[in-house]
């Protein structure tokens, strides 16, 4: 047993000590008083003598309390109001001097905001002996997802333990070797359908044995289960045999486990999933503890956690431990206030700052974070506070701490190894550090000598042309400078790019892998210009419901022109999750008041859309095998067909007649009104089709036609 457990049982003399008596784990909310509790064995009076000691301060607090009445048997309650009122981890040693005995105990808790139904964090937490405590732990840290190791005797009643405290459960399910594929299945069944509407999603292992996973995927879609499956993933150097089987296309996600590799590989990680098309699937780390070692201080937790969201992590596991084990750690107040700040997930890039101080800026709609500290010591950043708005500066404990008055339009933060968190809206903030990324991507991108195969020169001089613009001063001047105004054509001649660079591969003139990923790098790059954009301040002419009408019609055209043997049916699929992502995106954006980014968004979205169009077009990636030679026949003069015959109706174009077309496989507006030589918003209205209209085989379709053209 640790020294901290044993200084938690001992009692002297007949008095016991506590704190938080009211709550089952010693922690005290924000809005509730701290409370010592004395029992005594006999009646006396005493005088109480307490030194706090905070751990993110070093200089302790002492409180004294005299002239206590303690009553034989029973329990009283003192109020510590001169307590500080501040979020934090206490050691505290008590000393009780009576008038018929003494004691003296060590006490360890917690003073932390009341927990919130919004508070939500990228973590999950994993233990393979889960208990109450535990659990309560984890609640009032703000952390709502745990690990269940299906593999554990006891983990049914791990699963109603966790689904009685609300919960969220990630079940891990193994299969090591092919006959176990049948007993995880089995044993997934009969956790679904006892838990599964507590199940986050399902965590598989299978010893990087990928072919398992169709298996297990089918089986969860006979049961009608639509909770997500994950993947683990023991080595990066798996990835690539992962794609190259294609079973990725069953998995929702990926779980990497942790080494010292993971985090700065991340990059790695993506560019291999981009290779096969895949450029948004989720990534999870399955230990927050890289890099380096955090288990004994809070501080680091809260560092590695925003290291590993900035490096691309999409969520991440730490060991329960780090919060409670027998007693309640440090980590659980920087989590708890972590839960509180961190409503912006969504990594955007680092702000200039000076060596040894890190400065990263995470946003959710409108709404940015500024997360800073120093590797050690003391340092400062700036941050940029014109047009910011609902400033809140604090410690990572969710302390408030004073806003320094901006200078020269910026704010000067001071920062520590314990990151500084400052929250707002508005300002260029995102903008600031969406242009450092949008640079160091154009820069890789123009520079990456294993894509010069597949990207054209003149996409190469456009992203360095951007990167010479990002690399200028007055770039933020809302349109006024030129650098500022000559951004926005460069932007768009980008976004034109996306189709053809989909033709180039499909038609067999470049390589699919390094355009694929060229794909996916440009992508990134224009969604992060478009942040940038909306920090300039200048707005798209084009109204945001044309540009997302115009890909719903293209989307449209795509799935009406599908004969179902395409040999890029896959690619297809991809292309219109990705842009149906990026609507979603825009119309949120919209809502949130970036109009200038939505917009931007809504750009790229159509530009993915018209990409469709390739596929519809493309030439086969290898040259179709010859026609069988047929000897040739003498054959009958052909019967001419009989005309269509002419029918008048009310709103007949003057000098045409109508055809009846019947819509055969492969069919859509645009080739049917090609087809015939009409206009296809005249053959939209002649037939009442809209954009989202499909057309199904066997359909009959009026088109008016020129005589002339019999």
């Amino acid at each position: 047993m640790s020294a901290i457990a044993l200084l938690g049982f001992l009692f002297f003399a007949g008095v016991d000590i506590a704190i938080a008596p009211d709550q089952p784990l010693p922690y005290v909310y924000m809005d509730d008083p701290v409370i010592l509790e004395l029992r005594s064995d006999r009646d006396m009076t005493a005088d109480v003598d307490i030194r706090v000691q905070a751990r993110h301060h070093d200089d302790p607090m002492d409180i004294r309390l005299e002239g206590l009445v303690l009553p034989a048997g029973g329990s009283y309650w003192a109020t510590l109001d001169t307590f500080p009122e501040e979020r934090g981890f206490y050691a505290a040693h008590v000393t009780v001097t009576g008038s018929e005995a003494s004691a003296e105990k060590d006490l360890l808790f917690c003073r932390i905001d009341r927990p919130s139904g919004r508070d939500t964090l990228p973590v999950y937490a994993r233990s393979d002996a889960w208990n109450r405590e535990s659990l309560l732990a984890l609640r009032n840290a703000g952390v709502r997802d745990i690990r269940i190791n299906l593999a554990l005797p006891d983990h049914a009643s791990q699963m109603a333990l966790a689904e009685a405290l609300h919960f969220r459960v990630i079940p891990r399910v193994q299969a090591t070797d092919p006959g176990g594929v049948e007993e995880a299945i089995s044993l997934m069944t009969t956790v679904h359908q006892a838990y599964g509407n507590s199940i986050a999603w399902w965590k598989l292992a299978c010893d990087d044995a990928p072919e398992r996973v169709p298996k297990v995927a089918e089986a969860l879609r006979r049961l009608g289960c639509t909770t997500p499956l994950t993947l683990v993933v023991r080595d990066v150097a798996h990835v690539p045999e992962l794609l190259a089987s294609n079973q990725i296309k069953y998995l929702d996600a990926l779980v990497l486990l942790p080494n010292e590799a993971i985090v700065s590989g991340m990059k790695e990680i993506r560019r291999a999933l981009a290779t096969a098309g895949y450029e948004r699937i989720p990534v999870y780390l399955d230990g927050a503890e890289t890099p380096g070692d955090m288990r004994h201080e809070g501080p680091a937790l809260v560092r590695n956690l925003f290291a590993c969201m900035a490096a691309g992590a999409d969520n991440m596991a730490f060991d329960s431990d780090l919060v409670y084990n027998g007693a309640v750690r440090e980590a659980l107040p920087y989590l708890a206030g972590l839960s509180r700040r961190i409503n912006a997930t969504r990594y955007v890039g680092r702000l200039p700052a000076g060596k040894g101080v890190t400065a990263n800026v995470f946003r959710e709609g409108a709404r940015w974070l500024v997360a800073a500290w120093t590797e050690n010591g003391r340092g400062t950043v700036s941050v940029p506070a014109e047009g910011t708005d609902d400033l809140l500066l604090t410690d990572a404990l969710n302390n408030p701490l004073p806003l320094p008055a901006p200078a020269e339009g910026q704010l000067v933060l001071e920062v520590g190894p314990s990151p500084t968190l400052l929250t707002g809206a508005g300002g260029r903030i995102a903008g600031c550090a969406a242009r450092m990324t949008a640079l160091t991507l154009a820069r890789d991108l123009a520079g990456d000598a294993t894509l010069a195969e597949a990207r054209p020169a003149y996409l190469t001089s456009l992203i360095v042309r951007t990167a010479d613009l990002l690399e200028k001063e007055d770039l933020f001047q809302n349109g006024k400078q030129k650098a500022g105004s000559d951004l926005r054509p460069l932007l768009l001649d980008m976004l034109r790019v996306f189709p053809a660079l989909e033709y180039r591969w499909q038609s067999g003139e470049t390589p699919k892998i390094a355009t694929l990923t060229l794909v996916a790098g440009l992508a990134r790059l224009t969604r992060v210009l478009c942040i940038v954009e909306e920090a300039r301040g200048e707005p798209f002419i084009e109204p945001l419901g044309d540009r997302l009408a115009s890909c719903e019609e293209h989307q449209s055209l795509y799935l009406t022109s599908q004969t179902g043997d395409s040999p890029f049916a896959a690619r297809g699929e991809q292309l219109l999750a990705e842009v149906r992502r990026l609507m979603e995106d825009a119309r949120a954006l919209a809502k949130a008041g970036r109009a200038i980014e939505a917009h931007g968004v809504a750009a790229l979205a159509e530009w993915r859309a018209r990409s469709l169009n390739a596929l519809q077009e493309g030439a086969p990636l290898a040259p179709p095998p010859p026609e069988p030679v047929v000897e040739e026949t003498p054959a009958a003069e052909p019967v001419p067909p009989p005309k269509p015959v002419e029918v008048l109706e009310p709103g007949q174009p003057a000098g045409t007649r109508k055809v009846i077309h019947t819509v055969s496989r492969g069919d859509n507006p645009s080739a049917i009104a090609k087809k015939y030589g009409v206009e296809l918003t005249a053959f939209m209205k002649w037939n009442k089709l809209s954009r989202r209209s499909i057309l199904s085989i066997g359909q009959q379709l009026k088109v008016y036609v020129k005589r002339e053209n019999e």
